[in-house]
């Protein structure tokens, strides 16, 4: 995992970005709605890198001193790797915030793990809030 770079993400990765997704089968944006946010100073989407093959992305959006993590995927073969984990310590470190938060879906237990690892604690739940089954999703806030 020495070869892992993060950087801004750029118009020319969406491609490759959906492609994480659907090998997923998720579809957290559309390809038009990222393009927007690109442009959008609100919001940061990284993505990590091995070598030139994306292998993972963070999108989020900050408002005054708020970041909300609106996704993180990192492709199947490096998931347990660390990746995801790095992503997250970029946006702690890097970004200048009070408070960080996410929602998780409650079945989504490593996700809950790597969070709580992290200092995320579980504040609240939402119900209902995925529309494609209609789960719950825990909030996950940090106060840094």
């Amino acid at each position: 995992m020495d070869n892992i770079t993060i950087t801004q993400m750029t118009s020319n990765d969406i491609a490759k970005v959906k492609e994480l997704e659907n090998e997923q089968d998720i579809n957290i944006l559309s390809e038009n709605a990222m393009r927007e946010d690109l442009s959008n100073p609100n919001y940061v989407y990284l993505i990590a890198k091995n070598g030139q093959e994306p292998i993972g992305y963070i999108a989020i959006s900050k408002v005054i001193d708020t970041i909300d993590i609106l996704s993180i995927v990192v492709k199947k073969n490096y998931q347990k790797q660390g990746v995801a984990t790095l992503l997250l310590q970029y946006i702690l470190q890097k970004m200048d915030a009070r408070k960080v938060m996410l929602e998780v879906r409650k079945s989504n237990i490593p996700a809950q793990k790597l969070y709580e690892k992290l200092g995320f604690q579980n504040i609240s739940i939402r119900k209902k809030y995925y529309p494609d089954n209609l789960e719950d999703a825990f909030i996950y806030e940090k106060i840094i």
